[in-house]
């Protein structure tokens, strides 16, 4: 019984770790495209010589 009373708070404090962490590689992820598109964005105007 006793181990059940602390795998319960131990567990909810793991599975908040990962949700941090998923969410944080999310931001990145969307952070990091949107600087590719921008970057892709500029090198065409760029190219085109448009400003």
């Amino acid at each position: 019984m006793l181990k059940m009373l602390w795998i319960g708070p131990v567990s909810a404090v793991l599975l908040i770790r990962a949700h941090v962490r998923e969410t944080v590689t999310a931001r990145r992820e969307r952070a990091s495209l949107r600087s590719e598109a921008d970057d892709a964005e500029s090198a065409a105007v760029d190219a085109i010589g448009v400003r």
